[in-house]
């Protein structure tokens, strides 16, 4: 999901935007909601939860993320990968994602295909 956030550009997903579901005593994470490109129309850079110590949007990279999601307990060797195919996935989704929704203005769409394309170059 911190992935995903950051590819999109979404500065707002702050802790209400995270959940579990808990039943007959499995505890599993929530699919993704209330997730929007908030950098395009919210004014804002800063992220409402920061990403591997920085609280800036444009200033996290691949690492950040990976180091993020290390920090919650996860191999760090393990955590790259999940980060590397989270943006393939999230960079082959966008153009059938922008096929789907035709209203998303493109200048939205090219905004999230460079910041995915960014992250996916740098280490």
């Amino acid at each position: 999901m911190i992935t995903f956030t950051v590819a999109i550009g979404n500065t707002d997903a702050h802790l209400r935007n995270h959940s579990f579901i808990h039943d007959t005593g499995t505890l599993s994470l929530a699919p993704v909601y209330d997730a929007a490109p908030t950098v395009q129309f919210a004014g804002t850079r800063d992220l409402a939860l920061w990403v591997g110590g920085q609280a800036m949007l444009e200033v996290v990279t691949r690492s950040h993320i990976a180091r993020e999601v290390a920090s919650w307990g996860m191999e760090t060797d393990e955590a790259a990968e999940v980060v590397n195919l989270t943006l393939q996935r999230t960079a082959d989704a966008l153009s059938k994602a922008a096929q789907a929704t035709p209203e998303v203005p493109r200048s939205v769409v090219e905004a999230c295909e460079a910041r995915v394309e960014r992250l996916l170059r740098q280490h």
